[in-house]
């Protein structure tokens, strides 16, 4: 799976804004936070579990889509319950978009193909820097 912030995007977009918290990975009404929502049910109950037992823990289940969402929007926890300076929208849902809508406008997407050595002397032949 390529798990990239266009991927991040469209899965947050599809999430229901009453379905996101802050604080905690998931809560008693279903509702679960950013890192919440790459985890499946059977990796988060073992999450709360280790989480609630024995504090942060490297037992935990660390998921694929679980570390490339850190990997994509570093910071998402805090981006996620509004402790991010940057990022201050109303909910969790709109925070989470917004800093990866800011990651996605800086990133440079390329169209031309890269150029060669051979298209360059083509245009300009070695002779012509003597």
């Amino acid at each position: 799976m390529n798990y990239n912030v266009d991927y991040f995007i469209a899965k947050f977009q599809a999430i229901p804004e009453n379905q996101w918290t802050v604080r905690t990975h998931s809560d008693c009404n279903g509702r679960k936070c950013a890192l919440g929502h790459t985890l499946t049910p059977h990796a988060l109950a073992i999450y709360e579990r280790e989480w609630k037992q024995h504090g942060f823990s490297t037992t935990m289940p660390m998921e694929e889509e679980w570390l490339a969402l850190q990997d994509v929007l570093p910071g998402v926890a805090t981006i996620n319950n509004g402790d991010h300076p940057g990022f201050q929208q109303d909910t969790p849902k709109k925070r989470v978009l917004a800093a990866l809508y800011s990651i996605k406008a800086s990133q440079v997407e390329i169209s031309d193909p890269p150029v060669t050595v051979e298209d360059i002397l083509e245009r300009e032949p070695v002779s012509s820097y003597a």
